[in-house]
């Protein structure tokens, strides 16, 4: 009878527990509803589709490629071709007759509307290299161009990479939270047995029960920290920071070595409960 009001105590403290650990998890838990399969390589392809750095460093290479045709062009022949007119006040006349000394012998010299038409052909000759020196330049410019371009493809690439394994470090600590949770859970429960069978005292239970609260706030804390992570890899992408995502690894990507995989067959085979 002396530990009735305790264990009222403990079973207030476990639903207070359980109502604030399921209204917390409840946007973890409907995050990952609709998650859609992301792998590593389509998150760093996305990333370098998308990086602003890379657009425009691609933007300037494109640039620098244009600049070297048009350096080029000044050593090409350019012709041209022109139309005008002139109109004077009143023909230009000059008379010959008063050269002679006889009678007037006026000619029109220059009409009062004079059209024209021209055409011109130049050929550019570089005798002092300077058209070569402008379009060797102009080369050089789209080499290191097309350099940034690559270093920024790698800039993006590495920050999608470190994002992707950060958001898959997230979610596996959140995995191992939410074992350790039902590990808790477990005990808990046996601990109830064990003090109704009379094998353990009333403390032990609450020494359970205080696993199992401290195991939801870290499972709270897990899924938190997986949010943020997945939030970080989606602007890595350059896409919406709330889009969902269920990581997967390609094969090959996350393969552990031969001695780890012996070691965790031996851990598991002594532990089969952690599979």
């Amino acid at each position: 009878m002396a530990n009735a009001p305790v264990s009222a105590a403990l079973a207030s403290m476990r639903l207070t527990n359980r109502l604030a650990f399921a209204a917390l998890l409840l946007p973890g838990w409907a995050w990952g509803q609709t998650a859609a399969p992301l792998d590593l390589k389509t998150a760093v392809g996305t990333s370098i589709l998308s990086n602003p750095g890379v657009l425009a460093a691609t933007a300037r290479w494109e640039q620098a490629k244009g600049r070297i045709q048009e350096a080029k062009s000044a050593l090409k022949p350019q012709a041209s071709v022109g139309v005008g007119a002139t109109l004077f006040d009143e023909p230009h006349v000059f008379d010959f007759g008063q050269l002679t000394g006889g009678g007037r012998l006026p000619v029109t010299i220059l009409e009062r509307w004079n059209p024209a038409l021209y055409a011109q052909v130049m050929l550019p000759i570089d005798l002092t290299g300077t058209i070569k020196a402008a379009a060797s330049q102009a080369q050089f410019a789209e080499i290191a161009a097309r350099t940034e371009v690559e270093a920024a493809r790698n800039r993006a690439a590495l920050q999608a990479k470190t994002a992707y394994f950060s958001a898959l470090r997230a979610t596996a600590a959140r995995q191992n939270a939410e074992a350790s949770l039902a590990l808790a859970q477990k005990r808990l429960d046996a601990m109830k047995r064990y003090e109704q069978a009379g094998v353990v005292a009333n403390f032990d239970v609450l020494s359970a029960a205080r696993d199992v609260s401290a195991a939801e706030q870290a499972v709270v804390g897990a899924r938190a920290m997986e949010e943020r992570a997945v939030v970080a890899l989606n602007r890595a992408m350059g896409i919406d920071p709330l889009t969902q995502h269920e990581l997967v690894t390609g094969p090959g990507e996350l393969e552990a070595p031969a001695e780890l995989k012996a070691l965790l067959a031996e851990a598991y085979e002594k532990r089969p409960e952690l599979k």
